[in-house]
């Protein structure tokens, strides 16, 4: 905006002429002399342009930048409150959760970024959706399907996301996960690894059983997503991937180092 040689007031110097600007500052000549304003912060409070044309596009600026600022705070205040939950949650030690994709589709899944629990199959909760009450914001959700056909042991580990900031598996009463508007993967057909690599010394008598979600190790997911980023073909796909292994250390409270 170009407002060099624009007359404006001041409540103390008065009238003076804004002869230098950058792109955060002008300077106003007063018969007093030269002071330095920033700009169009200034605007808001303590200048006032003559020009009525002028003042209402710095208004605008104004009103922009208040509105910045405003979630710039929101921002602030939502991660003090993500890090205050973490510190006070409590990590369990296995609250890490593989889906089977019996319920789910990787289709819908890698759409939409949601995941169902699936139901019970039995007891007085039969048919109703599968509380995760072991799940809260430091679970990663790892993403499996053993592919059509093919014995249990072909398993595959399709991808992998962490659970909303907010999330707390024992209010989840529709059985629906939100992943996670970040820290998300999709691998691909190349960088897909063997899910019972992690889980059990030989292929023989792999099983996954009946309910959607299995269970397991936080220590075991931090391993995993070691090699998700070790096998990640991009140099995008490896920062995200770092990012991705980084908060999750942070929201198990994990050593950055993996122990053998």
């Amino acid at each position: 905006m170009q407002v060099i040689g624009e007359t404006i007031s001041h409540a103390i110097f008065g009238e003076g002429i804004i002869s230098e600007k950058t792109d955060r500052m002008i300077t106003v000549t007063f018969s007093v002399g030269k002071k330095k304003f920033l700009f169009p912060d200034a605007f808001e409070n303590h200048l006032v342009l003559k020009s009525e044309k002028k003042q209402r596009q710095v208004d605008r600026m104004v009103d922009t930048l208040a509105m910045e600022r405003r979630q710039e705070e929101a921002i602030r205040s939502r991660r003090r409150r993500h890090y205050e939950r973490i510190w006070k949650l409590k990590i369990a030690p296995n609250s890490q959760a593989a889906f089977g994709f019996l319920r789910n589709t990787a289709e819908q899944v890698f759409s939409t970024w949601t995941l169902s629990t699936g139901y019970y199959l039995s007891g007085n909760s039969k048919g109703l959706p599968r509380i995760p009450q072991r799940m809260h914001l430091n679970t990663a959700c790892l993403l499996t399907e053993c592919p059509e056909g093919e014995p249990e042991e072909n398993r595959k580990i399709l991808g992998v996301c962490m659970v909303r900031e907010d999330f707390d598996g024992r209010q989840c009463r529709d059985g629906i996960i939100h992943s996670h508007d970040r820290y998300r993967i999709r691998l691909e057909e190349s960088e897909e690894l063997p899910f019972w690599k992690y889980f059990s010394a030989g292929a023989s008598g792999c099983r996954w059983g009946n309910a959607e979600i299995s269970y397991f190790s936080n220590r075991t997911m931090q391993r995993i997503l070691k090699d998700i980023q070790k096998h990640a073909v991009s140099p995008e796909k490896q920062q995200l991937a770092e990012e991705f292994y980084q908060y999750f250390i942070l929201v198990n409270k994990l050593p950055e180092t993996i122990s053998s």
